[in-house]
C-alpha cells in the first residue's frame, strides 16, 4: 500500500510540474513566438522628409543637410535630435506581438484617431505608420502600418519616441551654440542693469556697464555656460494678451546676450510657477523680448542673477602676467624700489630670465623671493565698489608703474586715501571705482623687506 501511495504522490507531482509549464510556456511564449516582427527596414540616410499629425496639427518637415526645416504646421525652431531619433526609429520598426489581424474595432486600441508619421525617401518611397494608446501596463503601445488594420504593439521606449507632440518637437534651447560664440553677456534686477561684460580676447572679459573693470573671467564664464544650460521646460502660452499674469509685465530678472555674428538674446523672466513634481525642477516663468510666447524655465542654473555687481569684477586692481612685464616702479609712502625682468637668449635661442631690485641682480636661489615681491604689485585686493564718490585730483600716495612689452607699454596705478585704512585706486589717472585696504601696502612693503634681507646676505 505504501508503494502505491508513493506512485500516486509521484504521478500528482509531474502532473503539477506539467502544468507550470505550460502555464508558463503559454505566458512567456516559445522562441518562435517571441520573436520580434519586422515592419520596416529603410536607409535613413535617404530620408528627406517627415511628417507628424497628431490632435495639436500636422507638421511637415524637409532635411536640409544635417538639419530640418519646418514647411508648414508653424513658425519655430525644431529639435533635430528629436526628428532624428523619430526617422531612426521608425527605420528599421520591429514589433513584439501580433495583437489582432484585420481588427474591426480600432478605437479600443487608440488607433481610430492615431498619431501619423509619414517618411518619405529620395526614391520616392512613403511609409506610413500609425500610432494608438499605450497598453494598460504601460510596457507597449499598439500601432499599425497605414492601410492594413493588423494591429501589432511594440516597445514603450519606441512609441514613446514616435508619439511626439508639439513640444516635443520643438528647440527647447534658449541659445543654440557655444560659449566661445559669445562676446557679451549682461543681466538686470528689477529694471536696474547689474553688469554687462564684454570678451576681449579668448582669455580676457571687461566690464563695460555700470563703469569700466577687468572682469572675474571664472565667474563671467561660469554664468555664460549657467545660461547656455538654461533651457525651456514646456511652452505655456503661444500668444500671451496679458503678461502682468506671469509677472513679465515687469520682469524681475532680463538675461542679455550677444555673439559675435551680432545675433542678440534677451530673456525676461518673471513670476515662479513653482515645483514640478514630474520632473522636480523648480519652473519659473520666462518669455523672449519682441514675442509674447510664455514659457517654463528651470531657475536653478540661473543662481548668478542674484549676485551683486562685486561678484563679476576682477580680484585684483590690475593683474597683469609677468611675462609681459618688463620694468616696475613702486613708491609707496616714504619708500620708493623697482624691479626689472631681463630676457637674455642664449645662442640656442632659448630665452632665459634675470631678475633685478634696485639694480641688483637675484641669484637663482632668490627667485621665490623676486616673483612673491611681483605678486604684491599686481595681486592688490579689491575691497569693494564704489561708484559714488569722485575723488580730489591730488598726488597718489602710492603709485606703481609697470612697464610692458606690449600695448600699452606703460600703466600707472596710484592710489589716494579715501579714510584712514580704505584708498581710492586710480588707473592713468583716472579713477575706477576699485576701493582697497592699507593692508595691501604694508604686504607690499614686508616683502620688499623681506628681498632686501635676502640682497644683503
Amino acid at each position: 500500500m505504501r508503494f502505491y501511495r508513493y506512485a500516486i504522490i509521484l504521478v500528482v507531482i509531474v502532473a503539477l510540474l506539467t502544468g507550470v509549464y505550460l502555464i508558463v510556456d503559454k505566458t512567456t511564449g516559445s522562441k518562435e513566438d517571441t520573436e520580434k516582427i519586422e515592419l520596416l527596414q529603410i536607409d535613413s540616410e535617404k530620408v528627406q522628409g517627415l511628417t507628424i499629425k497628431n490632435r495639436e496639427g500636422e507638421f511637415v518637415f524637409e532635411k536640409d543637410g544635417n538639419s530640418w526645416n519646418l514647411v508648414s504646421g508653424g513658425n519655430f525652431k525644431v529639435d533635430f535630435l528629436k526628428l532624428n531619433n523619430i526617422v531612426s526609429t521608425i527605420s528599421g520598426l520591429y514589433a513584439e506581438r501580433v495583437i489582432e489581424k484585420n481588427a474591426k474595432d480600432l478605437e479600443k486600441y487608440g488607433l481610430s484617431e492615431p498619431v501619423v508619421l509619414t517618411l518619405k525617401t529620395s526614391d520616392g518611397e512613403t511609409s506610413v505608420v500609425e500610432l494608438g494608446n499605450s497598453t494598460i501596463t504601460k510596457e507597449n503601445y499598439y500601432m499599425k502600418l497605414s492601410g492594413d488594420n493588423t494591429v501589432y504593439t511594440i516597445s514603450y521606449y519606441e512609441g514613446d519616441i514616435l508619439n511626439a507632440s508639439k513640444t516635443d518637437i520643438r528647440n527647447k534651447n534658449i541659445f543654440n551654440g557655444v560659449r566661445s560664440e559669445i562676446k557679451k553677456i549682461g543681466f538686470e534686477k528689477d529694471g536696474q542693469l547689474v553688469v554687462m561684460a564684454e570678451k576681449e580676447d579668448e582669455r580676457e572679459w571687461k566690464i563695460v556697464e555700470p563703469f569700466e573693470a577687468d572682469g572675474n573671467i571664472a565667474n563671467v564664464t561660469n554664468s555664460i555656460d549657467a545660461f547656455i544650460r538654461t533651457t525651456i521646460q514646456d511652452f505655456v502660452e503661444e500668444d500671451a494678451k496679458d503678461l502682468s499674469v506671469y509677472g513679465l509685465d515687469k520682469p524681475f530678472y532680463a538675461i542679455e546676450t550677444e555673439t559675435i555674428e551680432g545675433e542678440k538674446i534677451k530673456v525676461l523672466i518673471g513670476k515662479e510657477k513653482g515645483m514640478n513634481f514630474d520632473t522636480y525642477i523648480n519652473e519659473i516663468y520666462a518669455v523672449l523680448e519682441g514675442t509674447n510666447e510664455v514659457f517654463l524655465i528651470d531657475i536653478a542654473p540661473l543662481s548668478f542673477l542674484e549676485e551683486p555687481l562685486f561678484h563679476f569684477v576682477n580680484t585684483y586692481v590690475y593683474e597683469e602676467g609677468m611675462e609681459f612685464v618688463e620694468k616696475a616702479y613702486a613708491e609707496v609712502g616714504d619708500k620708493e624700489f623697482n624691479i626689472e625682468i631681463k630676457r637674455i637668449s642664449d645662442d640656442e635661442g632659448e630665452e632665459k630670465e634675470e631678475y633685478y631690485v634696485d639694480g641688483k641682480e637675484v641669484a637663482v636661489d632668490g627667485d621665490w623671493n623676486f616673483k612673491e615681491l611681483f605678486k604684491t604689485l599686481v595681486a592688490i585686493k579689491v575691497k569693494e565698489i564704489d561708484l559714488e564718490s569722485e575723488p580730489q585730483e591730488e598726488q597718489p600716495e602710492v603709485i606703481i608703474t609697470f612697464h610692458l612689452n606690449k600695448e600699452p607699454g606703460e600703466v600707472i596705478i596710484g592710489f589716494l586715501p579715501k579714510d584712514d585704512k580704505n584708498y581710492y585706486t586710480m588707473k592713468n589717472g583716472e579713477y575706477t571705482g576699485l576701493i582697497v585696504e592699507q593692508e595691501s601696502f604694508d604686504t607690499i612693503l614686508e616683502t620688499y623687506e623681506v628681498m632686501l634681507e635676502y640682497l644683503k646676505n
